[in-house]
Parts: C-alpha cells; structure tokens; sequence
C-alpha cells in the first residue's frame, strides 16, 4: 500500500476485505459524509438495509441534509448517541470507523453495538484516522493499540475476535493502520 491513502481508501478496502452480503441489515457507526453508508447500500442491494448513525457534535446540519437526500431507498441516516440510540432492527453487521477516536472508553459503545447486532452478527472496527483529523472525544483508547483493543472487545463478550495489521509507510515512517472483526455470541 502507498503512503499518503485516504480514510475512504482504507475503508474501500475493508469493504473488500469483509463485504456484508446481499440482503443484510448493517448499521454504519460515525457514518459522517454518508461515503461508506452509501457503499454499504450498494453492496446489499435493494433487499437490505443500511443505517448510518452519527453523533458526532461537530457534524455539519448542512452535510447531514445532502447525505439524507443522496440515500438511495435501502438507506437512511440517523442523528444519536450510539449508548442510547433505540434501534429498530437487529443488524447483522456493524461497521464502524471510527470509534476509537470518538469514546474515551468504548466499552458501553461496544455493548450497545453487541445489543443492536443479531446473535452471531459480526462487527467490523478500521482504525484509519489522518492524525489532523479532530476527535470527537479524548481518552485513552483515541488511538488504541490494535491488541489493546483486541482484549477489550474479547472482554466484551464477542467472539472470534480478529486483527488484520496493515503498516503504511507515512513521510517516511510507519504508521499502523487495522481492521478488527468481531462476532456476537450466538446467545
């Protein structure tokens, strides 16, 4: 991989890497610019679902009114907290960007996506931020060793948990970049 690849090219390539299949429910944590979402409805088509949660406090009004009108019809757009958002479907996955950034501590994020996933649902978390990004929240897991978070979402309860590491050169340094899949227990 070339230095210098966009947060969009990073999940482009998880996307390939763990593609949810036609006719899933996904639900899109910190779905921002509706970019992913929207490649989320492609990829389960006309039969599935997507929804796209953000709340984040510094997401634009403005760009949250285009995103809604560019949807297609199995997509939509919700504005909430993810701890105490009431979901009305069970997803069958869950994609998120990027929560390391946005919780001090993402175990209850990780209970509240474990609660909105259907038993056996799988998880998908991609640490890829640019470093000038803004977070939307501080703490100690902003920017989580991939391993550290590894045990913590163990911990969490999900199941077949998994780090794919990817080590981008950046200015001439390396800078870690993974994807973490998860599923929820089968109950």
């Amino acid at each position: 991989m070339s230095a210098g690849l966009t947060s969009s090219a990073y999940c482009a390539m998880t996307l390939a890497l763990h593609p949810p299949r036609a006719g899933e429910r996904v639900l899109d944590v910190g779905c921002g610019s509706l970019a992913t979402t929207l490649d989320l409805a492609r990829l389960v088509g006309r039969l599935g679902l997507v929804v796209g949660l953000d709340g984040c406090a510094s997401a634009s009004p403005a760009t949250a009114r285009e995103a809604r009108a560019a949807a297609p019809p199995n997509a939509s757009v919700a504005h909430g907290d993810l701890l105490t958002y009431a979901f009305e479907h069970a997803f069958d996955r869950a994609f998120a960007r990027l929560m390391t950034r946005c919780y001090g501590d993402p175990r209850p994020a990780l209970a509240s996506l474990r609660r909105a996933l259907r038993p056996g649902g799988w998880l998908v978390l991609l640490k890829h931020v640019d470093d000038s990004a803004r977070p939307c929240g501080a703490g100690p897991f902003a920017r989580a060793d991939a391993e550290v978070l590894r045990a913590i979402v163990a911990g969490a309860g999900y199941q077949d948990v998994a780090v794919e590491a990817t080590i981008t050169a950046r200015g001439g340094a390396e800078a870690p970049h993974w994807c973490l899949t998860a599923r929820s227990p089968l109950r």
